[in-house]
């Protein structure tokens, strides 16, 4: 007799909860028409018993996980979820909630896992959950997500796994959400991205799989971020606006032999890169001057860039310039016929002494850019002028003169006219 009492009062000891945690699960009961889950196995059963309800995982005396994966919940206030500070993991993937996400989420700072895919919120993705600093797994797809990202996210410094897609966000994705070095596994996929400009190439760092499917993105990832994210298998950009001008960024990644690398486009006819050449193919281009060299794997090395004076990028079909800041000896560049739109970023130059930019694709917003240049003793070639025929004959020396026939792929019909007012 003495061990059965025994044996009771230690089932009640260390299976209790505190009342605030089982009234909050007695809540999202009743808020979810809990009569009619799938699954309700001894839910509302006495105190003490919390730990063999359906779905919840009690661990020293709190509610620690709640699983109830397509278990029918249905309803819009799940505000009790905050009075379960002990959570380490929400999964709630696959029901029928609807509704804004509580405020009160932003309480669960233990949280390390968190699913509430499908959850029809209509609405934007709240700041609040960038406080949940211990986060490693997010997953909020199909949610009906719109407007713009949280800058907050770049507080989810231990995030792993991220999954946004299937949602309706219109703004980019934000620059600070690159220190958010601990992501692996990126899913934003038809998401409505315009673009993916990561400011840095050493930005997140550590990603395996980055999916970025049927966006509206134009341009694919600069080559010297996919090269920089050293654990990348797989990258998935199928289904977005890319064209044949992309083939040498395309190339270049293929270089990289990832697991999984998907390009095809949304619409018209496939992109056909068999007679394009690699950007920055050290055995096809000659592209730098003096004695600066390419790493071996044709990439520029950005750890070799002091004392270069004199750079040749001419006819390169290039789109991205960033990792040019870190050439700050500079005194010589020319960007002749490319297809920049911007050039902001070579106002860090402080040595540059002359610039060539004609034939690209920049707009009167490069205007305030060639001002500033100019005002600090920079002389700038930036009128439009020529035609492709013309200015192809002003290529670099290259090492097999057949190629020159290739180089029409990265140029046609790309020459805008750019006229400054008079400063």
């Amino acid at each position: 007799m003495r061990f059965i009492i025994f044996y009771a009062f230690s089932v009640f000891v260390f299976g209790q909860i505190p009342f605030s945690e089982r009234n909050a699960l007695l809540e999202i009961y009743q808020a979810t028409n809990g009569l009619n889950w799938t699954q309700q196995a001894n839910w509302g059963g006495p105190t003490g018993s919390e730990g063999t309800w359906y779905g919840v995982t009690v661990t020293d005396g709190h509610v620690t996980a709640l699983n109830l994966v397509f278990n029918n919940l249905t309803g819009s206030d799940m505000s009790a979820l905050g009075d379960l500070p002990a959570l380490v993991e929400l999964n709630l993937y696959g029901n029928n909630l609807s509704g804004p996400f509580p405020a009160e989420l932003g309480l669960l700072t233990n949280l390390v896992r968190m699913n509430l895919s499908y959850w029809q919120t209509d609405g934007i993705l709240p700041d609040f959950l960038g406080q949940l600093v211990n986060l490693e797994e997010l997953r909020l797809v199909g949610c009906g997500l719109d407007f713009d990202l949280p800058e907050t996210f770049s507080n989810l410094t231990h995030l792993k796994v991220l999954w946004l897609h299937t949602n309706n966000f219109t703004g980019k994705i934000p620059k600070s959400w690159g220190q958010m070095h601990a992501l692996e596994d990126a899913g934003l996929g038809l998401c409505r991205f315009p673009a993916f400009e990561p400011t840095d190439p050493t930005d997140f760092g550590n990603l395996t799989n980055l999916d970025l499917h049927a966006n509206g993105i134009q341009e694919l990832p600069n080559p010297l971020f996919i090269e920089a994210q050293a654990n990348l298998q797989s990258l998935k950009m199928h289904f977005n606006w890319l064209e044949n001008n992309d083939c040498p960024y395309i190339l270049a990644i293929e270089s990289m032999n990832l697991t999984q690398f998907e390009y095809l486009p949304t619409s018209g006819p496939n992109i056909d890169c068999s007679q394009a050449f690699a950007l920055f193919d050290p055995n096809l281009l000659a592209i730098l001057v003096g004695s600066y060299d390419l790493d071996n794997n044709g990439y520029v090395s950005l750890s070799e860039t002091q004392g270069v004076q004199m750079l040749d990028l001419a006819n390169q079909g290039l789109r991205d310039i960033r990792g040019l800041s870190a050439f700050q000896d500079l005194v010589n560049l020319d960007l002749r016929g490319n297809q920049l739109m911007g050039i902001d970023d070579l106002i860090a130059l402080p040595n540059l002494v002359s610039l060539d930019v004609r034939n690209n694709r920049l707009g009167p917003e490069a205007c305030s850019v060639i001002q500033q240049l100019e005002l600090a003793g920079v002389t700038v070639l930036y009128a439009e002028q020529g035609s492709d025929t013309e200015y192809l004959a002003a290529l670099p020396n290259w090492p097999n003169p057949s190629l020159l026939a290739l180089v029409p792929l990265v140029n046609q019909g790309l020459v805008y006219p750019l006229t400054c007012p008079n400063k």
